[in-house]
């Protein structure tokens, strides 16, 4: 791919309020040289402008206030412990009070199993002879 155009901005400053802006368009040409870069020319092209601000005058102030003023319904409402990444991935954390094991089902394995096989096999050996056991 080869650029052929080109717009240059460029600024220049005089005294405290005469500034200008400078447009200029140039064609971009490519020449043979000795290298194994080419030789690039600029030429300038069409018509070249100067823009400068005439005068300046202050706005009344309750229109200045009235014009910048941004509506409530505009701004957007800050949401808690949400993120966006460089890539613009939103992530998010969201926060959990503390939490009491003993109201939450959880799977028993192994050797509490076989803690509890001993105490009711234990219980069961301390009952009075004379006493009936219960059905399981």
């Amino acid at each position: 791919m080869q650029m052929s155009g080109s717009l240059a901005f460029s600024l220049r400053e005089g005294d405290c309020c005469s500034s200008e802006v400078l447009l200029k368009r140039y064609r971009i040409s490519m020449q043979k040289s000795g290298s194994s870069l080419p030789r690039v020319e600029l030429e300038e092209l069409g018509p070249s402008m100067s823009l400068s601000l005439d005068r300046t005058r202050e706005p009344d102030k309750d229109k200045w206030k009235h014009s910048i003023k941004v509506p409530k319904a505009a701004k957007p409402k800050k949401v808690k412990n949400v993120k966006t990444t460089d890539l613009g991935k939103t992530v998010g954390k969201f926060h959990l009070g503390r939490q009491d094991f003993h109201q939450i089902h959880t799977v028993h394995h192994g050797a509490s199993k076989k803690k509890k096989l001993a105490a009711s096999a234990k219980s069961a050996e301390v009952k009075p002879e004379g006493a009936v056991p219960t059905p399981a």
